[in-house]
């Protein structure tokens, strides 16, 4: 079944990110850091993530693209993707989008 993200591509599949599609997620996080901790510590903080960086980039897109995104966005997003401690995420897991976006530019 075929999805249009809110970037205005198409894209397939059981892609559970409905906001932004697969191929922009990529353009916008890069890759993400293996985090540590213990196993269920890091079982959590995936989880959680991947929900606050969507929250993240998804209040970022100005016009839906991630061609679109500013540049200080962009490398804020990035540099939480980088974020290696399970507990960093699991600590921030209540935190907005603002405190967030502070926390990314101390990084």
């Amino acid at each position: 079944m075929k999805k249009l993200g809110r970037c205005n591509h198409e894209y397939e599949g059981n892609h559970t990110y409905t906001a932004i599609c697969p191929e922009c997620e990529v353009k916008i996080y890069g890759e993400f850091a293996n985090l540590e901790g213990t196993e269920k510590q890091v079982n959590w903080a995936q989880d959680i993530r991947q929900e606050k960086l969507k929250e993240l980039a998804t209040s970022l897109l100005a016009r839906g693209k991630a061609e679109d995104m500013d540049e200080k966005g962009l490398a804020v997003t990035r540099k939480l993707a980088q974020i290696k401690e399970a507990k960093f995420w699991i600590d921030n897991r209540v935190a907005g989008v603002n405190e967030l976006l502070k926390v990314g530019m101390k990084a």
